[in-house]
């Protein structure tokens, strides 16, 4: 078993350090789509049987479907990927090739099966793969399952509630509204309010794009398309799912893991069908999203609260939070990532050769300017890794910014706010809450090296301090003095029509 248990390490670990590409190369959507018929899959990758497998896949639905090799499938990858797989499993033995499908395959499952006695975990490999892949101590067991609180107090309402939340989020969602918004008036006014701010940063994006003058008219046309058919998702999704049935606890994990399978594979015998409505995830999560294939935003129950977002703040301190958050998800649409798909959610790219070429310098700015943040020597912002999420911090702010000086000029001001409150301008306001919403505990250099490496986002305080610096209007909000670090004399102007 140990020896097994080593040759399947082993196997993983060639295709985590040779098979993945580039986070950057990663970014370009377009190298996902490569058709090929199956004849084709079964010259390249013969270590396969292309037919077997889809036809196995489309029998969950219980379909008779023949499949033969000129049916057409997309491989997600570049053929250099499929090839080094392809060598990789033809240069393994096959009972490796075994136990490292059956060990992702039951990974899946793990967490529902009673563990075995401690005396009976079998170690996951011997010192030397533990000590190169930091698992001292951890056992198979161990590697698959997250990390757990060492309490057991509340352990098993944790592992619970996680697991509704994957399996059934939409019948939490519903106990989720029902506790939020217990009447109908509540549900109504929390979708207004926040479609009305969205539409507000919308406008505010609107009047950026019409300022460019780096993009063509072709291309204005291209992102005015975009703009005009995004998909606002509030709150919840309007219906409810109703699951009655009663069942043990393994049998309904594998009833919903065969549920999300059949899912995966409908779209090959069904026409298919784009819900732009679909939330994709369960309401409770604080978060918000831009899903590039439904050019859609959705803003969920679990971000709709404080320090975001309460209907009662003032309108400077609603538009700095939320309508930031509001105008960075509308940004993605138009980011590195973002500007390879259209308007309806098809990857078909609208910038012009020229268009692109004055985009891309802009990026190249926000990328060497977050490069240049490092917490400690040494240790910096991975600034092409980040720059989707760096041009949409950028550009948001922008558009909320511009949206809540549309707004004031139309309907005024808010009053000042009373006691201390009171010495903040409307401008003060709306950039205080824009960095309240990026508040995060200090990190440690560990901790940063170890966001740098693995995440697509910026630690929090260079997604305040870059957004700022890039910004003049927080320069004459505060009235800071020239070429400090919040007004540099050189900075990036993303999304705006000043040469950078």
């Amino acid at each position: 078993i140990q020896a097994m248990a080593n040759d399947v390490v082993d196997f993983d670990r060639v295709i985590s350090r040779t098979m993945q590409q580039d986070p950057i190369v990663r970014r370009q959507t377009e190298r996902n789509y490569n058709p090929h018929t199956l004849a084709d899959l079964n010259t390249k990758a013969d270590q396969f049987d292309w037919v077997t497998y889809i036809q196995s896949a489309l029998a969950l639905l219980g379909n008779k479907v023949t499949v033969d090799d000129k049916w057409s499938v997309i491989i997600m990858e570049e053929e250099i990927t499929l090839n080094k797989l392809n060598a990789h499993i033809k240069n393994s033995a096959p009972v490796t090739v075994a136990n490292y499908v059956f060990f992702r395959t039951f990974s899946h499952i793990l967490g529902s099966v009673p563990a075995p006695p401690k005396a009976q975990k079998p170690a996951l490999a011997t010192a030397k793969y533990r000590a190169e892949l930091n698992l001292d101590k951890r056992t198979l067991t161990g590697m698959l399952r997250k990390p757990e609180p060492k309490a057991d107090s509340g352990r098993r309402s944790m592992i619970c509630g996680k697991l509704i939340e994957l399996f059934l989020p939409w019948p939490a969602t519903r106990i989720y509204v029902d506790t939020d918004h217990p009447d109908q008036e509540s549900r109504a006014s929390i979708k207004k309010n926040v479609a009305e701010i969205a539409n507000w940063i919308f406008f505010g994006f609107r009047s950026q794009l019409d300022q460019l003058n780096w993009m063509d008219d072709t291309s204005k046309q291209g992102a005015f398309n975009k703009l005009n058919n995004i998909q606002l998702n509030v709150a919840y999704p309007d219906w409810n799912l109703d699951i009655a049935e009663k069942d043990n606890f393994m049998n309904q994990v594998l009833k919903l893991n065969n549920f999300f399978a059949m899912n995966e594979v409908r779209p090959f015998v069904e026409p298919i069908t784009r819900d732009r409505g679909d939330f994709s995830s369960f309401i409770g999560v604080t978060n918000a999203w831009y899903q590039p294939q439904m050019n859609s935003i959705t803003f969920p129950e679990g971000i709709l609260q404080e320090p975001f977002y309460n209907p009662d703040y003032p309108l400077a301190a609603i538009f700095g939070g939320l309508g930031s958050i509001s105008g960075h998800e509308l940004t993605h649409g138009f980011d590195d990532q973002g500007v390879q798909w259209d308007g309806i959610g098809a990857l078909n790219a609208w910038m012009t050769k020229d268009s692109q070429t004055s985009f891309d310098a802009m990026a190249k700015c926000v990328v060497d300017e977050y490069s240049s943040f490092c917490p400690y020597p040494g240790v910096c912002v991975n600034g092409a890794n980040t720059q989707g999420e760096n041009i949409a911090d950028n550009g948001g702010i922008q558009a909320a910014y511009k949206a809540l000086k549309a707004y004031e000029s139309l309907n005024g001001a808010d009053p000042r706010l009373p006691g201390f409150g009171s010495v903040f301008t409307s401008d003060q306001l709306f950039f205080l809450t824009f960095a309240q919403t990026w508040c995060d505990q200090d990190q440690n250099e560990e901790s940063y090296k170890t966001q740098i490496k693995t995440d697509v986002h910026s630690p929090a305080l260079y997604r305040v301090l870059g957004t700022i610096q890039n910004f003049p209007a927080f320069k004459n909000a505060f009235n800071c003095p020239a070429n400090t670090p919040y007004t540099p004399d050189k900075h990036c102007n993303v999304w705006t029509s000043k040469p950078f």
